[in-house]
C-alpha cells in the first residue's frame, strides 16, 4: 500500500512553516493528528518560528510571528523576506537537511519559494523532494526567482478551498 511506498523511500525530515500571526507551537497543535501519523511512520517533523514578531492581538498569550509584512498600498512588495530566507537557510543547515515541507497560508507561500529555489538548483535546498502547501499564495516579490530555471523536480501538492484566492 501507500505506507510501504513511503517507507521504501526512507523516513523524511519535514519542515513545518506556520502562517502569518502564528508560531511553530500553534501550528504543531493544529497539525497534531497528522504529525502523530507521520511520526508513527518514521518521519520527523520540525516546527520553526518565523523571525519577525507581530504585535500581540486579543486572545494572544504569546507573541505571534510572521515571515514578512506587506509594504506599499498595493501589497506588491514585502518587508522582512530576506531575513526570513536567511533564517530558513540557517534552519536547513542546523536542523536539516529536509526532504519535505508542509506549510499553511503565509508558510505555504514561503514553502513554495523554497521549492522554486530547490528546483532552480539552489544548493541550500537541494535535498527537498516534496511539499504539501495549504491555502498559500504567490509571494508578492519581484524578480526573486528566474522561473525559467525551474525544473519541476520537487513534487508539490497545493490545497486550496473555495474561499482561498
Amino acid at each position: 500500500g501507500r505506507a510501504g511506498a513511503a517507507s521504501a523511500a526512507g523516513p523524511m525530515r519535514i519542515l513545518a512553516l506556520h502562517g502569518n500571526r502564528q508560531n511553530g507551537e500553534v501550528f504543531r497543535t493544529r497539525l497534531d493528528p497528522v504529525v502523530r501519523r507521520l511520526e508513527d511512520a518514521g518521519h520527523r517533523v520540525f516546527f520553526v518560528d518565523a523571525p519577525h514578531e507581530v504585535p500581540m492581538g486579543p486572545g494572544d498569550e504569546v507573541p505571534m510571528r510572521t515571515w514578512w509584512t506587506r509594504e506599499g498600498g498595493d501589497g506588491a512588495g514585502t518587508s522582512g523576506w530576506d531575513e526570513s530566507l536567511a533564517a530558513l537557510r540557517g534552519v536547513w543547515t542546523s536542523r536539516g537537511p529536509f526532504q519535505g515541507i508542509v506549510g499553511f497560508s503565509q508558510g505555504a507561500a514561503a514553502g513554495l519559494v523554497l521549492c522554486e529555489l530547490a528546483d532552480a538548483a539552489d544548493a541550500s535546498f537541494a535535498s527537498l523532494r516534496c511539499a504539501v502547501l495549504c491555502a498559500g499564495y504567490a509571494v508578492p516579490s519581484r524578480g526573486a526567482i528566474d522561473r525559467a530555471a525551474i525544473s519541476g523536480r520537487v513534487r508539490v501538492m497545493l490545497i486550496a478551498g473555495d474561499a482561498d484566492e
